[in-house]
């Protein structure tokens, strides 16, 4: 499943983002989020 989300919603910022210049922060702030997630809701989940 990972194999085609992780894709699309880095396609999905890329859209999101209008100038170049934030394209690189965009893309962190996706990925941070994204591995907040993995890490925070399994801990949540259990609990």
């Amino acid at each position: 499943m990972n194999a085609a989300d992780v894709p699309a919603r880095q396609a999905l910022v890329i859209e999101l983002v209008e100038g170049s210049e934030d394209l690189t922060g965009a893309t962190a702030l996706n990925s941070a989020v994204f591995n907040s997630a993995r890490l925070i809701g399994p801990s949540l989940g259990g609990s």
